[in-house]
């Protein structure tokens, strides 16, 4: 994929990394709003409104966390070790026993989705040229366009379309991938 720049291959990988990382974002409160009726079903909450509470809580922590952390031990670290702290809590968030867990888990998942949603647009402006930097606002639309339409489908066709909670499974195990190839290929 040609972008018009000089040298298109460092800036094609920061495109594709953080093209994974919207694709977190955004899976984020996807997944969330899907599961969250079918769990209220399952779990027979007093407060069904529990999971949004706890998702938006989570970001705005992780947002404040992961911003500030950035600027101290440095971005690259803070992005991959959000994305991990995603894979992780949403793989278990799949396995929550009860609505107070689950509550919990979407809650830390929201902390490390929080922090991605900082970052990743700050890793892909900085090693951006400015005169290209509206690269970013075409990339983002075609990221989350794609990534709506995606992990649904996907969830129904592996974990099946009466299930809740599990198609978290089906969030985690991608994320763990992404963060397998964002190891490969390290920021510099």
């Amino acid at each position: 994929m040609d972008l018009g720049i000089s040298n298109p291959s460092p800036h094609t990988g920061i495109m594709t990394d953080t093209h994974s990382s919207y694709a977190v974002d955004s899976l984020l409160l996807l997944l969330q709003s899907v599961i969250s009726t079918q769990a209220g079903y399952e779990f027979q909450p007093s407060y069904s409104r529990a999971l949004t509470i706890a998702v938006y809580v989570g970001m705005l922590l992780g947002a404040l966390f992961w911003g500030l952390s950035a600027d101290i031990i440095g971005r690259r670290y803070c992005f991959n070790l959000s994305l991990f702290i995603c894979s992780i809590f949403s793989t278990v968030a799949g396995a929550a026993p009860n609505w107070v867990s689950l509550s919990v888990f979407i809650a830390l998942l929201g902390f490390g989705g929080g922090g991605n949603l900082i970052l990743d647009t700050t890793v892909f402006l900085e090693y951006l040229p400015s005169n290209k930097q509206w690269v970013l606002s075409t990339s983002i639309q075609v990221a989350y366009l794609w990534d709506l339409t995606d992990p649904d489908s996907v969830s129904c066709l592996l974990v099946g379309a009466g299930t809740s909670i599990h198609r978290f499974y089906c969030m985690g195990i991608p994320m763990l991938v992404t963060i397998r190839l964002l190891l490969d290929n390290e920021l510099h």
